[in-house]
């Protein structure tokens, strides 16, 4: 097999000096799927080069990413991608990709040449084979580089690196797509995500609630698509809107349903800070309150439609941080802080727009959600009728959980909405994480042992997964 490859680059390459080789372009992004995954995963491209003589020095776009040395949650921002921070182009066709360490790149060494790959890890490259084959549709050198210590690295002259093993060994990265030449997949932005058609039906829910004061709303908001022009090079559509909407209070209580009929315009505009056009693991500032801080996450839903947020769908997974220097100086302001209040959800779906924009802060809970939609006369999830939006019901569409009073509370803490047929779990901690309280059933809390500040109420089921959690004051 090795002596097919060495034929077929010798009847086909004449001048190795003259090919490109380079790992990445600096002129384009290239999308790649991390093993195991069925979506973009990490995006890399580069930010700024420079030259110094025969060399030149690229810049690589940086992510957030976990802490391994720090406590559970927190996240380190102007991280490295896979392939580090810095990319050096020297002569002769060697790359090196460098902080932390260092991987050595010589891209027209010949067939069973080696050289040090990475000094830190003491591994070395072995050039292995070479051969003309097609990639993305179009005819390409590609050079494969075997590591000693396990997996290979695959690199083309037009397309750049196409598989790379990291470490650990089990961490390989196949590239995907690149941005810039629409090859292979790319990762939804602003184009795809508000692209949407004539015909296309969302239906929302919307609630809102000041703990504070006791009282709020709920809406259903239906929107039909009628005529749609991109001629601006944003999105502007005709649409039927339908809105049916009552207030609230803590106890459930629901006040007179309202009803909006109209027929009206929506634009949405694009650019470069468009939160929809961001990519895997780029960082997000002042999502809320111009103050917090998140990231951008990928991955696709259970339809396999591609789900790009930022937060967390998990009110037990910290989606908010803030930055070390602004809580504690001084601290590193690559240093994230996990915040368990807020909670923050905001979601972005291709040819569905924003699907959710959910937040908990403080006394005050909004939650607005793409709950069903009608596409190529295909209906998912719950859409109503419009005779049905019209009247004056608004029975079959329930709180978002559970509702707690009074908050602040003295002795006893009291839940509605509680779970019905199910064996419940309750756990109080402090603001620290201490598990404070626990206990099972019943709708009513005894917190007089507890001292003055502020705690978080958790339910969960008989097997442990998590149903719930909010926050209450105790006086």
């Amino acid at each position: 097999m090795r002596s097919i490859f060495i034929s077929v680059l010798l009847l086909l390459l004449t001048s190795v000096s003259a090919q490109n080789w380079a790992p990445v372009d600096r002129n384009e992004k290239f999308n790649f799927s991390l093993a195991g995954l069925n979506y973009i995963s990490n995006t890399i491209w580069v930010d700024s080069a420079f030259s110094s003589g025969p060399d030149s020095m690229f810049y690589l776009n940086r992510i957030v990413t976990d802490c391994d040395t720090c406590p559970a949650g927190f996240k380190l921002c102007n991280q490295p991608g896979f392939l580090k921070k810095k990319m050096f182009k020297r002569a002769g066709g060697v790359y090196e990709l460098r902080i932390p360490g260092s991987l050595v790149i010589h891209t027209l060494a010949a067939i069973d040449q080696s050289w040090l790959y990475d000094t830190a890890n003491s591994v070395t490259a072995t050039m292995y084979a070479k051969s003309y084959t097609a990639v993305f549709g179009s005819n390409d050198s590609v050079e494969l580089i075997n590591l000693s210590g396990g997996g290979s690295l695959q690199l083309s002259k037009n397309h750049g690196i196409l598989q790379f093993t990291g470490f650990p060994a089990t961490n390989i990265y196949t590239l995907e797509g690149i941005e810039g030449r629409n090859l292979g997949e790319l990762v939804p932005k602003f184009a795809e995500i508000y692209n949407f058609q004539p015909g296309d039906v969302f239906q929302y829910h919307e609630f809102s609630m000041n703990y504070g004061v006791g009282n709020g709303y709920e809406r259903l908001i239906k929107t039909t698509i009628i005529s749609k022009d991109s001629s601006t090079g944003n999105y502007s559509y005709y649409i039927r809107k339908i809105n049916s909407g009552w207030s609230v209070d803590i106890i459930g209580h629901h006040g007179d349903t309202a009803h909006l009929y109209e027929l009206t315009n929506m634009t949405y505009s694009d650019s470069l800070m468009n939160q929809a056009n961001f990519y895997p693991g780029r960082i997000v500032e002042n999502v809320l309150d111009n103050f917090f801080t998140s990231y951008i996450h990928i991955g696709v839903d259970s339809l396999g439609i591609y789900d790009k947020w930022i937060g967390n769908y998990s009110y037990y997974v910290p989606g908010m941080f803030l930055h070390g220097d602004l809580l504690q100086p001084p601290q590193p302001f690559e240093l994230l802080f996990p915040m368990q209040d807020p909670y923050f959800i905001r979601d972005f779906k291709p040819g569905l727009g924003n699907t959710a924009d959910d937040y908990s802060y403080f006394e005050a809970v909004h939650a607005y959600d793409l709950i069903g939609y009608v596409k190529n006369g295909d209906t998912v999830g719950r859409v109503y009728p419009d005779d049905f939006l019209l009247e004056g019901v608004h029975q079959p569409v329930p709180l978002t959980g559970p509702v707690i009073y009074p908050d602040p509370c003295t002795n006893q803490l009291h839940i509605i909405g509680f779970p019905q047929g199910r064996n419940i779990n309750m756990l109080i901690k402090d603001i620290s994480g201490r598990d404070l309280l626990s206990l099972s059933g019943g709708s009513t809390i005894e917190v007089s042992s507890l001292k003055p500040g502020i705690y978080f109420l958790f339910l969960s089921d008989e097997s442990g997964c998590n149903l719930w959690r909010t926050r209450f004051i105790k006086r």
